[in-house]
């Protein structure tokens, strides 16, 4: 009987028991099946302007409604599911709508009121941050395809996006070659502060947070600062409910490989004496060692416990919103990366499965080398609009991120109650202050701001980094514009940065002062070609000063299972970047293909270095160092609507990353890999909708490009990997009940991935089963 158990832990019993307490609870607030709201406001998209009388038709109905003088439009009773709308005005372009709808959701519209000045396009939301920047977006249907994998994983379904890995549970996103640093993550609109640096600090973020991810490729320092070189990924909540009554969502899911369990859950809703909204959301997650092909890994498995609050108050002139969130986690550590002496190393690493791995099993319990790691989130914004002087928006932000780790061999001590103490202890805390002014007039928009950043790290624990502060300030302009079948935009920045680092020689107290500062720019074309063709291009300079670590580091990290040493002569990043897209949409076929070219004076890289003989043990050294660099490729996706309910897609992305300085490959960057997939889709009988079956299949080439004799090891074989899915949605009342099927590695293929730092000791893991429902209210 205790085995049967095992697919969803015995803890996600108290969660599924509660969720079935609230959905009895809730059952009351509806009656009817098809109770949907959609609202929302149509404007102009170049001048903001409400429309009125605009058209809106939802086919699922054949019918059509008409905006009123305020633009604003509703439609009610709408059964849940995937719905289509258009949406036109007089002499404007029509504006194509595709989303799922399973609770009253608030929709707006930008709408080209000229037709000479956009062609038709087909949105799934309001217009992005950048119209000439490549972007991506999983959302809908999409999204909850990967829902309880990490943020790193979920990603690796864009083009162009690979995921670096320390072992099974530490994933990070990595867009064309670079990760860290040179990507910034927004959460919920505030750029996520943490001990990032490191390719085992994986994002303190909480996927289930989001409706939609969206991944802009490419330069976008301009508009998110020193840093975002690689681009910028958003994660970004749905908005706060603006109708009365309550919704919401839970979901629970098992994993067969780690036996995990997942339950996440979201309620909202709206007051309706007063425009106040609110949401509460919460996650848990937990599992354990995880299995190769043939043994377990030992050490590798996962907790996870997060929370998030939202309070907003919006009208149309005026409103605020404060955000509460925190991430908590504690990850194992593969026990076989951490060795002794150089020949345990070299064994370690000549040896197809890890020693003692035959005597490994299952367990949920985490025992040294482990991480904790929790971040919190507190976020104020408030906005003013006027149609006479713009949009002012103000967010003040507050980020904690404590990251603890533990190595394998004897702790340095214990506290006042007697826990062991970790080998490093990292406090970072963060405060940013930004505000932002709108203007749109006649066909151009002009955005400016100006933020500033406060910014103190403290060290305790085994020698690594120094202490540091970091007090920043910057300001840009952006404008857009729009004629006839061009769109174009440009931007400047400043940003300026102090830096104040101590750490302790031989008892005297060191401390080292430096500024850096920098001008980044930004140009970007958009052009129609025809009704079926349009390309954009878009050329920019970023930058980024070193990180502490990348200057001062010297000591083992735990987490990464390495020795670092940084380079205090480290100058800061500069960059030339140039990305085009090119995108053809026909009913039935689309193709979108995004060459890019990246052009590095200063880049700075980890560069392999032998070995470190510790009293930790022996680990392999990597040495920070800098050099002029290229990198250049292009991702390439397709789809076709073969019949009606079959689709095919494939994508692929390419990678060249040359070191200039010595003429050599650079190191540990992605292989080049393609993937397909095929769905065949039902239509609705009854109660089910939305029913699909999905085959697909990844495969990435071995990566031949690596300079050599500086790695322990040469990059693995290249690999093939067979998933498949299945699911549907099931409509009863008011609730909306989705189920999905997944498989990954369904072959159980035996691989290993060049991006993972821990593929000198052990496998991937093999073949995982998992079971999601999700419960809409």
């Amino acid at each position: 009987m205790g085995r049967t158990l095992t697919f969803i832990p015995t803890f996600m019993y108290r969660w599924i028991l509660l969720g079935t307490m609230l959905a009895g609870g809730l059952s009351g607030y509806t009656q009817s099946p098809c109770h949907m709201t959609l609202s929302g406001v149509v404007t102009d998209a170049l001048t903001g302007e409400a429309l009125a009388f605009a058209q809106v038709f939802l086919h699922e109905r054949s019918q059509g409604y008409v905006t009123d003088s305020a633009g604003r439009y509703r439609i009610s009773g709408i059964c849940p599911g995937h719905i289509t709308l258009t949406c036109h005005h007089l002499g404007g372009a029509e504006q194509v709508v595709e989303l799922d709808l399973y609770r009253d959701t608030a929709l707006a519209i930008m709408l080209a009121h000229r037709e000479s000045q956009l062609a038709d396009v087909t949105i799934r939301q309001v217009r992005g941050p950048s119209f000439t920047q490549a972007a991506a977006r999983l959302e809908g249907h999409e999204l909850t395809r990967h829902q309880g994998e990490s943020l790193g994983n979920m990603l690796e379904a864009v083009p162009g996006v690979t995921a670096l890995r320390t072992g099974s549970s530490i994933v990070k996103p990595v867009i064309h070659g670079l990760h860290s640093n040179r990507l910034v993550i927004l959460n919920n609109g505030i750029r996520q502060e943490g001990q990032q640096w490191g390719s085992e600090h994986a994002p303190e973020i909480d996927p289930f947070i989001a409706t939609r991810l969206t991944v802009l490729k490419g330069a976008s320092a301009v508009r998110y600062g020193a840093g975002a070189m690689a681009g910028v990924i958003l994660v970004e909540p749905a908005p706060l409910p603006d109708s009365t009554g309550l919704g919401g969502e839970w979901t629970v899911a098992g994993a067969s490989n780690g036996r995990m369990g997942i339950s996440s859950g979201r309620l909202e809703g709206r007051l309706a004496a007063l425009p106040l909204a609110w949401r509460v959301q919460g996650t848990f997650k937990q599992g354990g060692n995880l299995q190769a092909p043939g043994y377990y890994l030992e050490n590798t498995g996962i907790r996870e416990n997060n929370y998030s609050l939202t309070l907003g108050y919006h009208t149309a002139r005026r409103g605020m919103e404060v955000y509460y969130s925190q991430f908590r986690t504690r990850l194992g550590i593969l026990s076989p990366a951490h060795t002794g002496s150089i020949r345990d190393l070299e064994a370690a690493i000549a040896r197809t499965i890890p020693l003692g791995a035959d005597t490994v099993d299952f367990t949920y319990a985490l025992r040294r080398p482990y991480q904790e790691v929790s971040h919190h989130l507190l976020k104020w914004s408030g906005y003013l609009r006027s149609d006479r002087l713009g949009s002012l928006r103000t967010t003040y932000a507050f980020q904690q991120n404590l990251r603890l780790e533990y190595d394998k061999h004897r702790p340095r001590g214990t506290d006042a109650t007697g826990a062991d103490l970790p080998e490093l202890n990292f406090l970072l805390f963060t405060h940013t202050l930004e505000t932002t002014w709108d203007k749109t007039y006649r066909g151009w928009s002009l955005t400016a701001g100006a933020a500033g950043l406060y910014q103190n790290n403290q060290l305790d624990g085994r020698p690594f980094i120094p202490n540091f502060v970091v007090i920043g300030g910057e300001s840009f302009v952006i404008a857009y514009g729009v004629r006839e079948k061009w769109s174009w935009e440009a931007g400047i920045r400043y940003d300026y940065r102090w830096l104040n680092s101590a750490r302790e020689e031989r008892g005297v107290d060191i401390y080292q002062v430096r500024t850096y500062q920098s001008l980044s720019g930004t140009l970007g074309l958009h052009r129609h070609l025809s009704r079926d063709l349009r390309i954009t291009l878009n050329a920019g300079t970023a930058w980024r000063p070193p990180h502490v670590n990348e200057l001062f580091s010297d000591g083992v990290h735990h987490g990464a299972a390495a020795y670092e040493r940084g380079d205090s002569t480290l100058l800061p990043e500069q960059a030339l970047m140039i990305q085009a897209a090119l995108l053809w949409q026909r009913p039935r076929f689309s193709a979108e293909l995004t060459p890019y070219l990246n052009v590095f004076s200063n880049f700075i890289y980890l560069q392999p270095d032998g070995l470190e003989v510790t009293i930790r043990g022996t680990f392999p050294a990597f040495q920070y160092s800098q050099t002029p660099a290229l990198l250049t490729g292009a991702d390439l996706s397709l789809g076709w609507q073969i019949l009606p309910s079959l689709r095919y897609k494939t994508k692929a992305s390419w990678l060249y990353a040359q070191n200039l300085g010595t003429q050599t490959p650079l190191a540990l960057m992605p292989a080049n890999r393609m993937s397909h997939n095929l769905t065949w889709t039902w239509p609705g009988v009854g109660s089910m909708t939305d029913t699909y079956l999905g085959l697909g299949m990844t495969a990435v080439a071995a990566q031949r490009r690596f300079p050599a004799d500086q790695d322990l090891l040469n990059p693995p074989d290249g690999y093939t990997l067979l998933d498949a899915e299945a699911g549907t949605s099931l409509h009863w009342r008011a609730y909306c009940l989705r189920i999905a099927l997944t498989g990954q590695n369904l072959l159980n293929t035996t691989y290993r991935d060049y991006l993972n730092r821990f593929r000198y000791f052990a496998d991937e893991p093999g073949r995982n089963l998992s079971l999601r429902l999700t419960l809409m209210l």
